[in-house]
């Protein structure tokens, strides 16, 4: 019933009027493509999805975009092609998921290293005390590694360790968010 009310309220407006409300229209289409997906309609949420990627005008929108194309792709049990929706949003925000295995061990041990310099440096109340997440490419990033995980341990679980790791990097230099809670 929802993406129907959404249908109707996107051809409420014509393109000219839609060009001059260009943030609701992308919230308005993003809200569309969330409803479609929730009510179980892959194809068509995915090919709301592409529409929805042609409204994206900056990285936090574009980001937006991957991370729902990574939604659908992994109610489709497409889960390699998930895990490539999430390292194209994240490639947005200068954060690199490799997909050759011995990139990602190496990733992996460097990542265990920063992680053990932060733990060395801090005590756990000192952890309670992060400040939270306020850069929004940073969240998104952070959203973008959380939606990562269920793909990345069905296909190559070693790239569930390096999301876990960059997501934990991430808090404890930049704060928490809601999708960081699972590192601690």
């Amino acid at each position: 019933i929802a993406a129907a009310y959404l249908d109707t309220a996107a051809e409420l407006l014509g393109a000219e009027e839609w060009t001059e409300r260009p943030k609701q229209r992308f919230e308005l289409s993003m809200q569309r493509v969330e409803c479609v997906l929730m009510a179980g309609e892959h194809a068509r949420a995915a090919e709301l999805c592409r529409e929805l990627a042609e409204l994206a005008r900056d990285p936090g929108a574009r980001g937006a975009v991957y991370l729902l194309e990574a939604r659908i792709l992994e109610a489709q049990a497409r889960f390699v092609d998930a895990v490539g929706a999430t390292r194209a949003g994240l490639a947005l925000f200068g954060i690199t998921l490799p997909s050759d295995p011995e990139a990602i061990s190496r990733e992996i041990g460097a990542g265990i290293g920063r992680m053990q310099a932060h733990l060395a440096s801090r005590s756990p109340e000192d952890l309670l005390q992060l400040p939270t997440l306020t850069d929004p490419d940073k969240r998104m990033a952070m959203d973008l590694l959380f939606q990562s995980i269920p793909s990345a341990i069905q296909t190559f679980p070693p790239l569930f360790i390096l999301a876990e790791l960059i997501m934990f990097d991430l808090a404890v230099e930049h704060g928490l968010s809601p999708a960081s809670a699972k590192n601690f």
